[in-house]
């Protein structure tokens, strides 16, 4: 069947759907004004519940002072002797009546307020209850419009493109929603990295600057020299299954051979035990903390890179939900068009709408893969860990298990398809992150300017 002649079949059902829904958005806005009064009124009555009790605990102050006045009490017997007791009684008793008329006003303004709320509760339970009706009638109406217009026809391209582009909306949300996670999770690897070269720095540097307390010590190595450089060892091995599980996640962060502490790593190679001492252990150790303060500037790169994207595809999801919302919108409104005018018996003029030649700009694009120099992406093998090192306070790997040897064979992910080049070329992301202030250790680090 056609369009045209489906069209024409649910002709009648479509108008009665029309007819039902016609009060559609006055509901709705009534139903919102409704819902504001309903705060203020239950704002008013809080704060005149909170007068009422004020004014009664006035209003009993008033009577003792009324009651002591007229019974034997030492004010009573004040004023007798002062002969002012008349007075006094007058005044008191006027006090009280003010109190008292002032009490009663107040809890009739509650009641009133009462009253004024229990009619909005009506009135909002009414309207909740033509607002069901018209969700039906607007659920029967949208899966009406879905069946009639289920087949493309291409004597309607606004219809067709319109389709499309909600259908390329969907996939970019789907695509930054996918990417923000990656981006979480690398962040969060990139923060523990950098926290771990802090302590790893730390102790190394208390290794070197070790000052010997007993005069008669060895020149070249103190026990607790070992135990730092050993745990130095440990930690710097824990940084490297941080930073692979970056590389991971996140493959196409710029420079992923910077995110490395352990290749040409001096201080992994040297021996320490009570048998044999590396004597040019110092050196060597000074020259690893020159690599983990390079490393730590380029950690920093990273996550301020992986910061800037994460940003990005938040305010992506945003901005694709509103441009979701709005295609359906418009795509109704051409649907409604097209078969009023299909009933109206002149649909002739709907198939010269010609599509647009220039679809709308992506609102998200995933980050291009970095591959420095033409390398293809992804060639870049992961840094080895050896499976016999125990991690430190029991933290489980992130990358790998600690029986699962990665050898020379490791394979990277496979790219996520964002290697494609973007057309937009307003995309600010799409290029490689600023480059870091001159002076850093590593004369090869990239991240350097020359």
């Amino acid at each position: 069947m056609s369009l045209i002649a489906c069209i024409q079949d649910q002709g009648p059902y479509y108008q009665r759907l029309v007819k039902d829904l016609e009060n559609e958005v006055r509901i709705n806005s009534e139903l919102n004004a409704i819902k504001r009064q309903y705060d203020e009124l239950v704002r008013l009555l809080d704060m005149k519940q909170n007068q009422v009790i004020a004014l009664e605990k006035q209003s009993k102050k008033e009577y003792e002072d009324v009651r002591k006045l007229r019974h034997l009490s030492f004010k009573s017997a004040a004023a007798t002797l002062s002969g002012k007791k008349k007075e006094l009684k007058a005044k008191e008793e006027a006090g009280y009546q003010l109190a008292f008329e002032n009490e009663q006003r107040a809890k009739r303004e509650l009641e009133n307020l009462q009253i004024q709320l229990n009619e909005i509760t009506a009135r909002e339970k009414g309207l909740e209850k033509q607002k069901i009706q018209y969700n039906e009638s607007r659920a029967q109406f949208n899966a009406l419009l879905e069946q009639i217009f289920e087949s493309d026809d291409p004597s309607f391209p606004v219809e067709i493109e319109l389709k499309a582009e909600i259908r390329n909306y969907y996939e970019q949300k789907r695509l930054a929603k996918r990417d923000q996670k990656r981006f979480l999770d690398a962040e969060d690897q990139l923060m523990k990295a950098s926290t771990s070269i802090k302590k790893a720095m730390q102790l190394l540097s208390s290794a070197v600057n070790y000052e010997h307390f007993d005069i008669f010590a060895t020149s070249l190595l103190d026990q607790d020299q070992v135990t730092y450089v050993e745990a130095t060892k440990k930690k710097i091995w824990d940084i490297q299954r941080l930073l692979n599980a970056v590389r991971t996640f996140l493959p196409e962060i710029p420079y992923p051979q910077t995110l490395d502490v352990v290749t040409n790593n001096p201080l992994l190679h040297v021996q320490l035990s009570w048998n044999y001492v590396d004597i040019a252990w110092k050196a060597k150790a000074s020259q690893c903390l020159g690599q983990l303060a390079a490393v730590q500037q380029n950690v920093q790169n990273s996550a301020n890179w992986v910061i800037q994207y994460k940003n990005y595809a938040q305010g992506a999801i945003d901005r694709l939900e509103t441009a979701i919302e709005a295609s359906k919108a418009s795509l109704e409104a051409a649907r409604r068009r097209t078969i009023e005018s299909v009933l109206a018996g002149h649909p002739d003029h709907l198939g010269s709408c010609e599509a647009r030649n220039n679809p709308p700009p992506p609102v998200y694009e995933a980050p291009p893969s970095f591959s420095p120099q033409g390398q293809s992406p992804g060639n870049d093998p992961l840094p080895s860990i050896p499976s016999n090192l125990s991690l430190p306070s029991n933290q489980a790997s992130p990358i790998m298990p600690h029986s699962t040897p990665a050898g020379p064979n490791h394979q990277t992910p496979q790219s996520t398809g964002a290697e494609l080049h973007s057309a937009n070329t307003s995309n600010p992301f799409l290029h490689p992150p600023s480059l870091p202030p001159k002076g850093s250790y590593n004369a090869n680090n990239p991240f350097n300017s020359k």
